[in-house]
Order: structure tokens, then sequence, then C-alpha cells
């Protein structure tokens, strides 16, 4: 992955990470467990698959870095390190390992692969969002289990889904508007 960023790209990762703010505030606080409902993981694959896996990856470390300092971009205007401590931390950390597999397969012009390495990013997700709230809150995998995983992997499929068919013809109709190359 190149690192060097031109000026187009640079304003793509904070447009980015300003739309994973706005997603982050659509957010259902559930009484049975500290991590709430949100449409994060349907911006981030949105955004993914729009802008590749370069702008999408670097905007959720930007994401993650302006939380992490103390501005209020994660859920219910939440920020802090605390939070990236905390049992939802996980989580959120997880972004960048999405915004990464799932922006590399959507430069494969096979739909089902970007689907399976999408599917494959949530569990990734899961895994690591789970096993922080475990250590967190000393509660037991099976515990951790059913209340980081199960109240939401209905909601993330659909959301997901409907993420991929929609950034699919976003891309298409945005692809080469900008730069060569910065949409890939």
């Amino acid at each position: 992955m190149n690192l060097k960023l031109l000026p187009i790209e640079i304003t793509l990762i904070g447009m980015c990470a300003a739309l994973m703010v706005i997603f982050s505030q659509f957010s259902v606080p559930l009484p049975f467990t500290s991590v709430p409902i949100t449409f994060q993981i349907f911006g981030l694959v949105l955004i993914s698959i729009i802008v590749g896996a370069k702008i999408a990856t670097i905007s959720q470390i930007i994401f993650i870095l302006l939380g992490s300092i103390g501005l209020p971009v994660f859920a219910n205007f939440s920020g802090g390190f605390s939070i990236i401590l905390g049992p939802t931390g996980g989580y959120i950390l997880g972004f960048v390992f999405m915004a990464f597999l799932v922006g590399h397969a959507s430069n494969n012009q096979n739909t089902v692969i970007l689907f399976i390495a999408s599917y494959i990013s949530l569990c990734i997700d899961y895994i690591i969002g789970t096993l922080q709230l475990k250590i967190v809150t000393g509660i037991s995998l099976k515990t951790s289990i059913i209340a980081g995983v199960y109240p939401f992997i209905g909601k993330d499929i659909i959301i997901l889904s409907v993420a991929i068919f929609l950034g699919l013809k976003v891309r298409k109709k945005v692809k080469g508007r900008f730069t060569r190359n910065v949409i890939a």
C-alpha cells in the first residue's frame, strides 16, 4: 500500500472519518449490554467499497485517533481513550481490519468474493470486540458472545448486505470522477 497521499486522498480520508462520526451517532443503547446498536458497520462497509482499502483504512485510524484523544466521535457522542480500553473498544479497533479487507476485496470485480470478505471481516470484528468485552468486564466467553454478538448479528448481516449493494452502485457512479486510481 503506497502511503504517499494526494490532496484529494487526504480530503477523502477526512470526509470518510467524518461520515463514520455521523454513522456512529445513529445509536440505540440496549439495557442488557454495554454495546449499543449503531450503523457504524453500514457506514464502514459503504465507505470501504466506495473509496477502497487505502483511504478507508487510514480514515478508520484517524476516526479512532480522534476518539482516543477525547473528541466525541464514538456512539452517543462519547470519546476518550477509556472508550478504546472499555467494553466496546475491541469492536471499534476491529474497524481498521474491516476497512482493509472490505476495501481490498472491493477492488476485485467478483461480488461473491466481496460478500465473503465482508462477512469474514465482520467475524474478525466480532472476535476482537467480544474478546475485549470478555477481558474488560470479566464475564465468561459465553456471556460476552450473548451480550456482544447475538443482539447484533442479524442486523449486521442485513445492513452489511445492503451496504455492499449500495456501495457497488455508488462506486460505479463515482469511479474516475475524483482522480484516476484514488477510488480503486
